[in-house]
């Protein structure tokens, strides 16, 4: 019974772990996203300018 238990936590953890780390990319991607529009904004603005 605790051997399962501990099994489960194990693997919650790994769940965990994984979800943090897609949130932390997501979050990276979001923000070169972001850093992209901002360059071609920039670059589009020069070239009407």
């Amino acid at each position: 019974m605790k051997f399962s238990c501990q099994i489960h936590i194990i693997k919650k953890r790994l769940y965990f772990n994984a979800d943090y780390i897609s949130s932390l990319y997501l979050m990276y991607f979001i923000l070169y996203f972001n850093l992209i529009i901002c360059y071609f904004v920039i670059l589009w603005v020069y070239t009407i300018a």
